[in-house]
């Protein structure tokens, strides 16, 4: 274990607040801990060191923290033990079993106000969800773009007429909205009533980002809403009931803070610092697995069922699937390598190919082919947006389309703005969706990079000694992408009650065979709802992250 002799600084100790008693435990500051700008609030993780055990112990019961002897080091004759007060004294995450009481959603302005094509982006989820919600529910709505109170009033009622939910608008003004609304915020609960933290910053794998969210997590305002002192991202932590001890809060967390703010930090401190802030009794760490915590594991508490996310190896299908899937998004532009590639897969039984470069090298040809294929945009479109340039923006061709410019369009020519938005939707998915295609069918080909199965089966017999029921379901990876996809993740679903909505991609049988394996394991106390997510996949989202969830506190009848 890396010990805190690493981090501490030389300077003086801190003890400003300290008397008596723990007059002589020292708080001293940690080097290289904000790896992102301001990811923590000043000296909010910091180390407490005395000279004897006992000196701590005294502490960390009168700050009503939890001190954990593993913990304990000895730097330079010092006995050490990080340190970090909670934002909200006496804090505790909802567990995934308490109700639902509202739901977030962060929306596009252009499939919102413009009406855009369905592309599934969190729009298109969020209105397939709460049309099968099965009771009603309090929903935001927050939407980026500038557009006007009048314009935002009639897309809702576009979208949600007849609705039976409480769906109420918040206009963010310029085009900072962040479609993963399940990373602003965590709820819970505190001795003095509901309260929903925010992160501090939010990040998102990006240093730049920080800046660029901030007045999206500025505006999380309302009864109870805290800023966290920690920048952390919501689809990275997940709260459940230990089966065996339903007194228990587990949290299961992943990687994302560790960039942030937990690189000077051991695992086990990281973890404490966690615990501490969201009030959980143990913790489960999920950071060697990739993406989120969200596209790893999925809890149905009522159950006592974990869904959790294993990659498939060399799989025809899935290979097949791809390849179909390709193809149809390029339908009759599709140039005759990629139908080559389609026929030549359908008759593949899976064993290992005669000429194994045969394959990569049609993937090689397609990955420049593709991408270079003039968009599919219709010649009466691009003559009236020619038109609409000459006539509004003559100097400024881009501004038309940008900013100040939508809200214009939309004024003067709404129908114009749509179809255009829908082309530039059509080629926007196109370019997005190729590449990953294309490794999908590369990774899961005979001889591929593949996952360690050992590493996953260990995760599932830990979570079976937690005392869950462990559900394997397939991760669609790509090993060997240097671009950060976090893959297809049929576990990033969102449960409400007894219904779990599950994301799809639009890999037709294959996605339909996952979902009928689904429903087999989880026999009719579920019902398994399907929901086409092909932007939000390609894109690092899946239904789980798209919606922010506030849980109803005090109860726990399932949710």
């Amino acid at each position: 274990m890396r010990r805190i002799l690493c981090v501490l600084l030389a300077s003086a100790a801190l003890t400003a607040g300290f008397d008596g008693l723990h007059a002589a435990v020292r708080l001293r500051g940690l080097k290289d801990l904000n790896r992102f700008p301001d990811a923590v609030a000043p000296d909010a993780i910091r180390a407490a060191c005395a000279d004897t055990s006992e000196e701590l112990h005294a502490l960390f019961r009168a700050r009503g923290l939890r001190l954990e002897p593993g913990l304990i080091q000895t730097v330079a004759g010092e006995l050490c033990h990080i340190f970090y007060e909670p934002t909200v004294p006496g804090f505790r995450a909802s567990p995934d079993d308490d109700p639902i009481e509202e739901l977030h959603v962060s929306v596009d302005p252009l499939s919102f106000v413009v009406r855009r094509k369905p592309i599934g982006d969190s729009l298109d989820q969020a209105k397939m969800v709460l049309g099968r919600l099965p009771r009603p529910a309090k929903v935001r709505l927050t939407v980026s773009g500038g557009f006007s109170a009048s314009e935002l009033d009639a897309a809702r009622e576009f979208h949600f007429a007849g609705s039976s939910h409480e769906i109420l608008v918040r206009p963010l003004g310029g085009d900072a909205a962040h479609p993963w609304a399940q990373d602003h915020f965590k709820s819970g609960s505190s001795p003095s009533g509901a309260r929903v933290l925010v992160p501090r910053r939010l990040f998102e794998g990006r240093r730049q980002d920080g800046p660029l969210f901030q007045p999206m997590l500025d505006q999380m305002d309302g009864a109870g809403y805290v800023r966290s002192k920690l920048s952390w991202e919501g689809g990275d932590l997940q709260f459940v009931r230990r089966p065996s001890d339903p007194s228990k809060l587990i949290l299961f967390f992943g990687r994302a803070a560790i960039d942030y703010w937990g690189g000077a930090l051991t695992r086990e401190e990281f973890a404490w610092v966690l615990r501490t802030e969201f009030g959980a009794d143990e913790s489960f760490d999920l950071s060697g697995f990739g993406p989120h915590a969200d596209f790893l594991v999925a809890f149905l508490p009522r159950a006592g069922t974990v869904l959790l996310a294993e990659p498939v190896g060399a799989d025809p299908d899935l290979v097949r699937a791809a390849a179909l899937a390709l193809r149809d998004v390029f339908g009759k532009r599709a140039p005759p390598t990629l139908r080559r590639l389609a026929a030549f897969l359908a008759d593949w039984d899976g064993a290992e190919f005669d000429d194994p470069n045969r394959v990569l090298t049609v993937l090689e040809l397609l990955e420049r082919e593709l991408p270079s294929l003039e968009p599919a945009i219709d010649p009466s479109l691009a003559a009236a947006l020619d038109e609409y340039e000459r006539e509004h923006c003559p100097s400024d061709p881009d501004g038309c389309f940008l900013n100040e410019g939508k809200i214009r369009m939309q004024a003067v020519d709404p129908e114009l703005l749509r179809s255009a938005s829908d082309a530039s939707a059509n080629y926007a998915l196109e370019q997005a969706i190729t590449p990953k295609l294309i490794e999908l069918i590369r990774s899961h080909l005979p001889g591929a990079s593949a996952w360690r199965a050992d590493d996953f089966a260990a995760t599932a017999e830990r979570l079976e000694e937690l005392g869950f029921r462990v559900i394997r379901v397939p991760y669609l990876t790509t090993p060997t992408r240097k671009d950060g996809w976090a893959g297809v993740s049929y576990v990033n679903s969102l449960l409400v009650e007894q219904r779990l909505f599950v994301p799809l991609l639009g890999l037709g049988e294959y996605e339909e065979r996952v979902l009928a394996q689904l429903r087999l394991r989880l026999t009719r106390d579920y019902e398994v709802i399907g929901v086409p997510a092909r932007s939000g996949l390609v894109h690092n989202g899946g239904v789980h992250c798209v919606f922010g969830i506030v849980r109803r506190v005090g109860s726990s009848a399932g949710s």
